[in-house]
């Protein structure tokens, strides 16, 4: 799979730069639902409560995440890096003091993500070239079991 994602142009396995309300939430101490601790009292982000479900704040909550995909943004689309590449939405809100609506690109922070695959690239192509990619590949193999 690693390998196979930097030729082709597939989607990625996980789209999402951010796991903030498709693999966490947060609850706090009232019972409000956020799709991240960082987001809690900004409003625009409170996905309901667990006493009282409100769909339709769930929903836009998730359809503002949603456009923090990788196939929504053109410069991610064709980059090296897209499958790889996370962003935490609650600090581009926080640091950068931006809403996440008005958030269009992610700039010179891809260079260094860019850099670390493509060292990565070049590393397994020097291990190909040695004819040492079996017993690396076994080594790999060895860690994940």
């Amino acid at each position: 799979y690693f390998l196979s994602t930097f030729f082709s142009n597939k989607k990625c396995k996980y789209d999402n730069l951010c796991e903030a309300g498709v693999a966490t939430v947060t609850i706090d101490d009232k019972g409000e639902l956020w799709s991240c601790q960082l987001f809690i009292g900004k409003s625009e982000y409170n996905m309901g409560n667990i006493y009282c479900y409100n769909e339709n704040k769930f929903k836009n909550v998730m359809n503002t995440l949603n456009k923090f995909r990788i196939c929504n943004f053109e410069d991610c689309k064709q980059c090296a890096a897209r499958c790889y590449c996370t962003r935490c939405l609650g600090t581009v809100g926080i640091l950068e003091n931006k809403k996440l609506a008005d958030f269009k690109s992610f700039g010179s922070s891809c260079e260094y993500r860019r850099e670390i695959v493509y060292k990565t690239l070049d590393t397994i192509s020097d291990i190909i070239k040695k004819d040492e990619f079996k017993s690396f590949n076994d080594y790999i193999g060895s860690l994940l079991s």
